[in-house]
């Protein structure tokens, strides 16, 4: 099992995605943290529109999680990107399987800006 915690799932092109990535292995008592040669060895953001996709080497801590910045390039296409694991090819499998873990968006946006201003109600002054 595999999920991806985004500090945020809406991003421009140009800004920084800040991922906290989790592994964990269904037994039979629950979940456990996954053993080394199980693990993941890469990460996929894959345009879900024009299937382009982004790789990245994975470098999990013993506790089956792992931090990641990226800085989404300016060319990148505007959508949703989905997020996955790479699990590593077992015996006798012609290719690897993918965990999907997540997914977030690039788009083109503007954050509203108010400005305000109080003015307090005219009162009298009794002395």
């Amino acid at each position: 099992l595999g999920a991806a915690v985004l500090a945020r799932n809406l991003l421009r092109a140009g800004e920084k995605l800040q991922a906290r990535h989790w592994l964990r292995e269904e037994v039979d008592r629950g979940l456990a943290f996954p053993k080394a040669a199980d693990r993941p060895d890469k990460i996929r953001f894959r345009h879900e529109g024009s299937a382009q996709e982004y790789l990245f080497d994975a470098k999990w801590n013993e506790d089956g999680s792992m931090a990641q910045e990226w800085t989404v390039p300016k060319e990148a296409p505007q959508g949703t990107y989905s997020i996955a694991y790479r699990r590593p090819k077992t015996k006798g499998d012609a290719y690897s399987d993918w965990i999907s873990a997540g997914q977030f968006s690039v788009q083109v946006f503007k954050v509203p800006l108010a400005r305000g201003k109080i003015l307090p109600k005219e009162s009298r002054v009794v002395a």
